[in-house]
């Protein structure tokens, strides 16, 4: 969805770099306030944890902000702004690493959702990262398939594909945690 911008001209140059037009700020604002959970649980499903996800998704926003007039003519500013979050997740932990040293990949912490069983999401967080995401954005965030597509910038269906692969596996782990508990 396109969010109309009001005014000719985005007025930063008149005004020092402030948003100052009334109408585009609004109309941010009313985006902004709407748009702000699910992106951040999206980041935070992807495996960034919850601190960084506030922050990058805080950058992630504030890079809408400062272009909003481009950015409001996307068809799907959410996913712009997920994509951007999570790109910056990945800067970051691409300089940790190797400032770090460490040339191995490290390991996802991921933070458990609310309502969600830790048996259930203990299988989630071992899927790929694709998957993950997949099943992530669907049930946790409550996109349909075609705005999953749009957010992780993949074809419909890749999706479909990443989200009945993943139910698959969790089914067979849900299924082995079954007999284990019987036996």
């Amino acid at each position: 969805m396109a969010y109309p911008v009001e005014g000719s001209c985005w007025g930063a140059k008149q005004n020092g770099g402030d948003v100052t037009l009334p109408g585009v700020r609004r109309n941010f604002e009313a985006w902004y306030g709407q748009a702000w959970g699910p992106v951040l649980r999206a980041v935070i499903g992807s495996g960034v944890g919850v601190d960084e996800a506030e922050e990058v998704v805080a950058e992630a926003f504030s890079k809408a902000l400062s272009g909003w007039p481009r950015v409001s003519r996307i068809a799907n500013p959410e996913g712009w702004v997920y994509r951007v979050a999570v790109n910056g997740a990945k800067r970051r932990q691409r300089r940790a690493t190797l400032e770090l040293g460490l040339r191995s990949r490290t390991e996802v912490q991921l933070v458990q959702p609310p309502g969600v069983p830790a048996p259930v999401w203990d299988a989630v967080a071992r899927l790929p990262e694709r998957q993950r995401q997949a099943i992530v954005l669907r049930y946790v965030v409550g996109l349909h398939q075609s705005e999953i597509a749009e957010w992780i910038g993949v074809r419909p269906g890749t999706v479909a594909a990443s989200l009945h692969a993943a139910r698959a596996s969790l089914r067979t782990a849900m299924s082995e945690l079954e007999d284990a508990r019987h036996d």
